[in-house]
């Protein structure tokens, strides 16, 4: 029985999430061990890296299987861009180690929301951004995303209001910038709760409208309590994606990871070889894939989130 890495993009619009449900068939995962199901001649199981919510869509979701036939790659591939609805895309698939897993060696992650920040609607982006017609003062976003930062108790932020397990997390950084008439926000941390970006970012967009100030944030995350945190944002915009260095290692971890862990000597040797080999003009490899002139239109229109794995 081989494992395979899957890099998968979708547009979550029309789906209740990634993860498999009950009382309905529209879910990522679902329509992905279907139609894998299908090849291998039985029933399969999709480990994704992590689970998005409803209408949260995805550029680079990171996910492995196990098929006991033993494809090659590219029939894997063939199949899953003949077979899947038109809104799922298997991009690249990838022999893995048998003890890969998707989900469990995720070492961080990165989120990115999107707001459009502009009283003229976007039309063609509507599906992939927030609107918020009156003007944000990122400046203050910036300095309440400061108290943010850190290894905090974030139960203030979760979506789950009976969450029985730890809700301490750490985010590592908060990057607010303006790109126009956009503001585009990025969380980096260990792992985030339920709904925990979406509130982070509406608490910040009401720092942006001056209904709060940057400063009363400590005493958001000391309240422990999630009436004390803003709104949660819609879920569009929200996406899964891998910098350009991610991509371009997937295909040879096992070389990178002699001891279980990255070489991160190797991976950067790797990383500037491909880029010069491949003639990408970039100018810094953690950049998002989406980033790159010329990406396909769709992966241009959504939020990211960075998947790092390790193999053990």
């Amino acid at each position: 029985m081989q494992n395979y890495k899957l890099t998968i993009q979708y547009d979550g619009s029309r789906y209740s999430g990634w993860q498999v449900q009950g009382n309905t068939e529209q879910t990522v995962q679902g329509k992905l061990q279907r139609v894998l199901g299908a090849l291998d001649g039985g029933e399969v199981e999709v480990h994704g890296s992590g689970r998005t919510d409803a209408g949260v869509h995805a550029r680079a979701q990171i996910a492995n299987v196990r098929l006991r036939t033993e494809p090659d790659c590219a029939a894997v591939l063939e199949y899953c861009w003949t077979h899947l609805p038109r809104d799922i895309a298997v991009t690249a698939v990838e022999p893995a180690p048998e003890r890969f897993h998707a989900r469990l060696n995720a070492r961080a992650k990165r989120y990115v929301y999107r707001i459009w920040n502009s009283p003229i609607p976007n039309v063609f982006e509507r599906k992939f951004l927030c609107p918020q017609t009156e003007p944000l003062d990122v400046e203050a976003m910036r300095r309440a995303a400061d108290h943010l930062c850190g290894t905090h108790d974030f139960r203030s932020f979760c979506g789950l209001r009976r969450f029985k397990k730890s809700t301490v997390r750490t985010v590592t950084a908060i990057e607010i910038e303006r790109l126009g008439p956009e503001v585009r926000f990025r969380f980096t941390g260990n792992g985030f709760l339920n709904q925990m970006v979406r509130i982070l970012t509406g608490t910040l967009v009401e720092v942006g409208l001056g209904l709060r100030t940057p400063e009363e944030m400590p005493a958001v995350l000391n309240a422990r309590d999630r009436s004390a945190a803003g709104r949660t944002m819609p879920p569009e915009g929200l996406i899964l994606d891998a910098p350009i260095g991610d991509n371009l290692c997937f295909a040879s971890l096992e070389a990178l990871t002699p001891n279980g862990m990255i070489d991160k000597a190797k991976q950067k040797q790797y990383i500037d070889r491909q880029v010069e080999n491949l003639q990408i003009k970039v100018a810094d490899t953690s950049m998002p894939v989406s980033d790159l002139s010329g990406t396909f239109l769709f992966l241009r229109k959504c939020d990211t989130i960075t998947i790092i794995t390790n193999f053990q």
